[in-house]
């Protein structure tokens, strides 16, 4: 692994044996089971109601 100069002023964390993913962001949405901003009850059952 490359090395490189810390600042003094750096807020260092000891994160050994832990994974780090910077800029990780979920994409995953369920965006059928929503009515305008309320859950819809229709998206939770087997039945199509459309």
């Amino acid at each position: 692994m490359a090395s490189m100069a810390i600042p003094k002023d750096a807020d260092v964390k000891n994160y050994t044996g832990k994974s780090a993913l910077p800029g990780l962001i979920s994409d995953h949405a369920h965006l059928a089971q929503y009515q305008g901003v309320t859950p819809s009850p229709d998206a939770y059952t087997r039945e199509k109601n459309y």
